[in-house]
């Protein structure tokens, strides 16, 4: 548990210092009634820079910004519906890569990016 609560808080310092635009017009938007924000298409266009998530349909949960989409009445967790949304070339992100590399036996490319997609969506990462 320890684990997963520091991989949350340095997910949020790395989401905050990347997504900080995207945060702000969440929050501000935000209906803290439900445990899920959206942001809408429109809300996107009028932010330039969000528009490369605008496929992603990025929504935030818990303080964590995720990916959204169609699968928001499923049966899966939570982790498997709206993963944690990642920047690439960052050292975090690399070691996130390498961890799952070496817990995984040093398997292939497609391979780890597949277990990772289980928790956590890289952008600009091959699966996507």
């Amino acid at each position: 548990m320890e684990m997963v609560n520091a991989t949350i808080a340095i997910v949020r310092v790395v989401q905050k210092e990347v997504f900080s635009q995207v945060l702000s017009v969440l929050h501000n938007h935000a209906d803290f009634s439900s445990p899920v924000t959206n942001l809408s298409v429109d809300q996107l266009k009028k932010h330039p820079s969000l528009q490369e998530l605008q496929r992603l349909s990025p929504n935030l949960v818990d303080g964590i910004l995720r990916v959204g989409g169609r699968l928001q009445h499923s049966q899966l967790p939570t982790t498997a519906k709206h993963p944690i949304l990642l920047p690439s070339k960052r050292p975090v992100t690399d070691l996130l890569i390498l961890d799952c590399h070496v817990r995984e036996g040093h398997m292939g490319v497609s391979y780890i990016l597949n277990s990772l997609n289980n928790n956590f969506c890289i952008l600009k990462g091959k699966l996507l």
